[in-house]
């Protein structure tokens, strides 16, 4: 990466509650001890929209003036973080995640009036429908079916009975700078549902 490009993506940003339920559930699954599995810092984990990628400077305002167009005369909502899964699925798990429930109605259609507003700022639309999750795991290589076993029934574990909601209220560009310990995010833009 080079100064005169940041790497970005679009995302929500999550309330306090939200990424202290995460913490819980990830310490429990660290305990595990699994190994091939890295598990993501709560603070560092979004509800991600669209990722970027590198792009230049030059384009954080009109990324910013897409996401304004997108949020015009969208009232804030609430969806529920509830759920665990991997992708592709729980047998060849390569990310883990937990779930984003409830009405989708809102999120989706938030989602694809910023996919819309970005293909019009020169982004190219993205070739895979939106899966709203929260990243909480990645698993390098294959994981023994023993472990598969545990991450499973860790996961039914963990899960609380009552969702937790989260308020979508914003929608953020988040920048991600790679460093040897992990991400690090930093918001660059913040525009506000109305």
């Amino acid at each position: 990466m080079t100064g005169s490009t940041l790497r970005l993506f679009t995302a929500v940003e999550l309330p306090q509650e939200v990424v202290c339920h995460l913490t819980d559930i990830t310490a429990t699954l660290q305990n595990l001890r699994i190994p091939g599995v890295r598990w993501l810092s709560p603070q560092g984990i979004h509800l991600t929209f669209k990722f970027l990628g590198n792009t230049p400077v030059g384009q954080v305002s009109p990324i910013t003036a897409a996401m304004r167009a997108a949020a015009e005369d969208v009232s804030p909502f609430t969806v529920n973080v509830h759920g665990f899964g991997a992708f592709p699925n729980m047998r060849n798990p390569r990310v883990v995640w937990t779930a984003i429930q409830g009405n989708l109605n809102p999120l989706a259609e938030l989602q694809h009036r910023l996919e819309e507003e970005l293909e019009s700022a020169g982004f190219a639309k993205d070739e895979r429908p939106f899966s709203p999750h929260l990243t909480i795991g990645r698993v390098r290589g294959r994981l023994a079916p023993q472990d598969i076993e545990r991450l499973a029934r860790a996961a039914e574990d963990v899960q609380p009975l009552d969702p937790v909601p989260l308020l979508v209220q914003a929608i953020s560009l988040m920048e991600s700078k790679l460093t040897r310990n992990g991400a690090v995010y930093r918001r660059n833009s913040r525009v506000s549902l109305t």
